[in-house]
């Protein structure tokens, strides 16, 4: 059931990111493309194109802000109507415990976390290959570097490659460990706000804070290391997500 379940919720999500994600790739293509024709005139504000350049830039880097936001909001929302809202009836139906709901949407929101992380690097990886391509100065700056570069310290920089991996796996690590405790953080805030009969808004809101401010304040005492910090996410992980199983086992009321 629990496939079942996770196939419809990326789905629905999937339907706006996946729009955003082209987008955000095409833009950095046209990003990348203007650039290359400009060179070194990129700053010259004396025009058009320099004035478009500039504005297309501004919008690129909002996107990539912009995209982790809505990612969020996606996610939130599906685990709001799915469960308390209009939809609530139909998927409180299903043969289905609270827990499995709630392991579907947290996986979901850790997948597309974790997709919009690896977008983000693919607009920006192709935007340097576009500039690369059609701008002769940096075509050559690169070939140049590359040819600058002796054959011993490639050999040494081999060396390093095994700490390099290390120190991906961990930001890879830390990144999943931490998006999961934000969206069960959001998960717990709107379960226990939805409980609330009158003003469920203002509900959620004092939810969200509170359960914030317990997070941080136990963070800030208990992860005294690294190891610990990561740890303390796991731990609320947990924690928000049993609240949210919880609410769903014994309090929910989509009346």
């Amino acid at each position: 059931m629990l496939d079942t379940l996770f196939k419809y919720d990326f789905r629905e999500v999937g339907r706006t990111m996946g729009p955003l994600y082209a987008a955000l790739v095409a833009l950095s293509v046209v990003m990348g493309a203007l650039l290359g024709v400009k060179g070194s005139k990129v700053y010259a504000a004396d025009d058009a194109l320099s004035v478009v350049l500039t504005v297309m830039m501004i919008a690129w880097l909002l996107l990539f802000v912009a995209i982790s936001v809505i990612m969020l909001v996606l996610v939130a929302r599906n685990y709001r109507d799915t469960l308390f809202g209009s939809r609530g009836y139909l998927t409180n139906v299903l043969p289905a415990r609270a827990v499995e709901h709630v392991a579907d949407k947290t996986i979901n929101g850790l997948i597309w976390a974790a997709f919009t992380a690896f977008m983000s690097i693919v607009a920006f990886a192709t935007f340097i290959i576009t500039v690369v391509l059609i701008d002769p100065a940096a075509r050559q700056s690169l070939l140049e570097g590359l040819g600058s570069i002796p054959l011993g310290s490639v050999f040494s920089a081999q060396s390093g490659m095994l700490w390099v991996a290390k120190s991906a796996g961990v930001v890879a690590i830390s990144f999943l460990v931490f998006s999961a405790s934000a969206v069960s953080w959001l998960f717990a805030g709107i379960s226990l706000g939805s409980m609330a009969r009158k003003h469920p808004g203002l509900a959620k809101a004092a939810a969200f804070a509170t359960l914030a401010l317990v997070w941080i304040l136990v963070a800030n005492v208990l992860a005294t290391t690294y190891a610990l910090l990561l740890l303390v996410q796991v731990a609320f992980t947990v924690v928000f997500s049993a609240m949210s199983v919880y609410v769903l086992d014994r309090h929910l009321d989509l009346e």
